[in-house]
């Protein structure tokens, strides 16, 4: 349980994160700047990928474990 919670805090963050840049990158004019933040944003998409494929696992376990009794 202590492990689902540290995920979705760790989620929390990331997605504060998106946001930041998001709002960052609509109130830049320059063109390379934005190239540099989508960047940055598909770096931060991957870490939630990774997470949401922990989190999953884990459901699944939890699923079939409950599912037995």
């Amino acid at each position: 349980m202590y492990e689902l919670i540290q995920i979705r805090n760790e989620l929390r963050a990331v997605q504060v994160n998106i946001n930041q840049i998001t709002r960052y990158f609509y109130a830049l004019e320059a063109r390379d700047r934005r190239m540099f933040d989508a960047l940055k944003v598909e770096e931060t998409y991957r870490k939630v990928d990774d997470k949401v494929t922990t989190l999953v696992a884990m459901v699944a376990k939890l699923g079939e474990k409950w599912l037995r009794r």
